[in-house]
């Protein structure tokens, strides 16, 4: 059973590589990278959690967050590392997904400093999970987000979004997130 999250962690990683690192001319997207981009993100997370010992388990704190992606015209793809500790007995989990997001009034034309991009989009990938008191568990999370970048300069996005998903183990029904990013473009 591990062996088989590992081999399918390890398929999304190698697919969320080529997604975002395709190269140009890609018929994934439909055109040539506008952009490359690095960044980190903060998140206010609500986890709602069920435990054996208490049905409505819920946590909510801070996460931190990397991302690594690439955007073609209206469409972006990144790959995202989440982490959140728990404080004192509460609960944390690290969770690394593929966040595919559509640009629905975007014009690479006219970007300039101070334009509004607002994206809706669908993530998957895989989480680990450590409930309080219990072993650390991992499966599958999906969701879908909504949000705005703004052009800070050329080189520098700013990202604000909500994001909810779901989970296929038991001890988690869902996490929702209010995030912001900043993106260096290279």
């Amino acid at each position: 059973m591990k062996a088989n999250r590992l081999l399918i962690a390890g398929a999304v990683a190698a697919l969320s590589l080529v997604a975002v690192y395709g190269g140009g001319d890609s018929a994934y997207v439909g055109g040539e990278i506008n952009k490359r981009f690095i960044g980190i993100e903060g998140s206010y997370v609500g986890v709602e959690g069920v435990t054996l010992t208490d049905p409505s388990a819920n946590t909510e704190g801070g996460s931190l967050g990397l991302r690594l992606g690439a955007q073609y015209n209206e469409w972006r793809a990144m790959i995202v590392a989440e982490f959140m500790k728990g404080i004192n007995s509460d609960p944390d989990y690290d969770r690394v997904f593929l966040q595919l997001d559509y640009f629905f009034l975007q014009d690479m034309e006219i970007e300039t400093a101070g334009t509004a991009n607002p994206y809706v989009g669908l993530s998957g990938g895989w989480i680990r999970y450590e409930p309080t008191g219990m072993s650390d568990t991992t499966g599958f999370t999906y969701g879908a987000q909504a949000g705005c970048t703004f052009t800070l300069s050329d080189k520098v996005d700013l990202d604000v979004g909500v994001r909810y998903s779901w989970v296929t183990e038991n001890e988690v029904d869902g996490i929702a997130a209010a995030t912001i990013g900043l993106h260096y473009n290279y």
